[in-house]
């Protein structure tokens, strides 16, 4: 092999790693660029289901009961099930 087909070859080798490498950096780039848009997209979903949760939770601690209508053992049921219940969301939100 003479020395002008060593420097072809050299030049081939450096312009197809050059190629490698630029492709390479795209690839990283969409993929950086995927991984943030789907961290936010994550994100907003988690925050929806938490608001979601709490209001349901609070909801469910503002139910009225007619008490006329109940025993004294149902009310204090409801009024331990509801304590329990308020418990239960300050040591969630906490």
């Amino acid at each position: 092999m003479n020395n002008i087909e060593k420097l072809e070859n050299l030049k081939n080798v450096y312009f197809s790693d050059k190629r490698n490498i630029q492709e390479d950096t795209f690839d990283m780039f969409l993929s950086l660029i995927f991984s943030i848009v789907g961290s936010i997209l994550f994100v907003k979903l988690l925050s929806r289901n938490v608001e979601g949760m709490s209001l349901f939770s609070q909801y469910n601690t503002n139910v009225k009961v007619d008490n006329s209508e109940l025993s004294e053992e149902e009310l204090l049921f409801l009024i331990k099930k509801k304590s329990e219940l308020i418990e239960e969301i300050d040591i969630e939100n906490n």
